[in-house]
């Protein structure tokens, strides 16, 4: 009976010990213009750069962007930062490739993708939002004005 009480007193530390120091830091990652603190922010750049970055396996602050996607336990767009066109044909075709993105983000990452709409309250950009809304109800995404 001792050994077995022991036993679980010596289980029962290792396990809250564990539980206790074993806590990692949540890692962020942002594409587009994010005005916060976030830990890894890939900004200035167009969705097809993201695209063959993502495939190519560029490294972002010394770390592999796929690996930063696979442990990252939030992802943030924000749309404003990369759909820049004034006219319908750019728009649909960032649209296009924003649900390639996603496509390819959700291959290596399992947690849920916040995007943010665009801002502008234009014909072309309601247009955009409107397209992106398929999207994102298709894949189950947050979105936020």
């Amino acid at each position: 009976m001792k050994k077995i009480l022991l036993f679980l007193l010596i289980s029962l530390s290792i396990y809250h010990l564990y539980n206790r120091y074993s806590k990692q830091p949540n890692l962020v990652l942002s594409f587009g213009d994010i005005k916060a603190e976030y830990n890894y922010k890939y900004d200035d750049t167009r969705i097809t750069d993201i695209i063959n970055d993502i495939k190519i396996n560029k490294k972002i602050d010394n770390k592999h962007i796929q690996n930063l996607l696979v442990k990252a336990s939030y992802i943030y767009i924000d749309l404003n930062g990369l759909i820049k066109c004034n006219n319908y044909k750019g728009v649909l075709e960032n649209v296009n490739d924003l649900e390639k993105l996603i496509v390819l983000i959700k291959k290596y990452s399992k947690e849920k993708i916040t995007i943010k709409l665009l801002n502008n309250n234009d014909d072309i950009h309601e247009y955009a939002n409107q397209k992106l809304m398929v999207y994102l109800k298709k894949y189950d995404i947050i979105f936020m004005r």
